[in-house]
């Protein structure tokens, strides 16, 4: 009698070793699932924010091309207009001198060029013109 209790003891003792060893298993295998679930959660935040940053710098740079666009057309269409937009007046040397775009040689033999990375409607303006000494009636 002694050895089947001696037998029983061991056995309940494997089995209960046995039963611990694998609820510690399923507690940790839930916990790196669990961990993994989280991770993934957080990457696809990340890769979501990164999309949208995306997307937005995407609309910010079309945004950014179409007001360049639509500079370049108006500035053009000032350029094109037969009455001029701009002139200069200088009362003291009797000028009055229409102004267009660009400082090339042909804007500057008929007008006063405005420099293109200077300031179109507020702030300072740079000018630049021929000293022709031609009289004021020729503008």
């Amino acid at each position: 009698m002694r050895c089947i209790n001696s037998y029983t003891k061991l056995t309940v003792s494997l089995i209960a070793v046995i039963l611990v060893i694998f609820i510690f298993g399923s507690v940790n295998l839930a916990y790196e699932s669990l961990q993994t679930s989280n991770n993934t959660q957080e990457n696809r935040r990340e890769e979501t924010h990164v999309i949208e940053k995306e997307e937005m710098n995407k609309v910010i740079e079309e945004k950014v091309i179409n007001i360049e666009e639509e500079t370049e057309k108006m500035l053009e269409e000032t350029n094109n207009l037969e009455q001029e937009l701009w002139q200069i007046e200088i009362p003291s040397i009797n000028l009055i001198a229409p102004i267009a775009q660009g400082t090339s040689q042909e804007v500057m033999y008929k007008y006063v060029g405005h420099f293109e990375n200077t300031a179109f409607w507020k702030g300072n303006i740079g000018l630049a013109a021929h000293n022709r000494r031609l009289s004021n009636k020729l503008f």
